[in-house]
């Protein structure tokens, strides 16, 4: 993952080419076939890395009113406090100034964060 996008669709295409019906570097070699590929019944399915969590962050606010609309419809698609992000399994330290009503804020420890 560290080489970046252009190595990885590299090594996407080449896979891709050489598993083609076109291509007879493995199609015509019987022998090479038998080394590099295995019967799905024999192959053990493995993530190709591990993703600690997922953070999500609305890119803009056209996405944050796009998403809205989807969800709350055109009126309500845009909510007072829209900059908002989501992460799964990050402990959170809760802000000590917002009201959760998107328009006052206090000072003091919010009870609850919206996730």
């Amino acid at each position: 993952m560290a080489l970046g996008k252009p190595a990885w669709t590299a090594a996407r295409n080449r896979v891709q080419n050489l598993l083609s019906a076109d291509e007879p570097a493995l199609r015509d070699d019987a022998a090479l076939r038998s080394k590099v590929l295995l019967p799905m019944s024999s192959a053990a399915m493995h993530l190709p890395v591990e993703i600690g969590d997922y953070t999500d962050f609305y890119a803009s606010r056209e996405h944050a009113t796009n998403v809205g609309i989807m969800f709350r419809g055109k009126e309500n698609a845009l909510m007072p406090n829209w900059s908002v992000g989501s992460d799964s399994v990050t402990p959170v330290r809760l802000p000590q100034n917002s009201s959760g009503d998107g328009v006052s804020a206090f000072s003091g420890r919010a009870g609850a964060q919206n996730f």
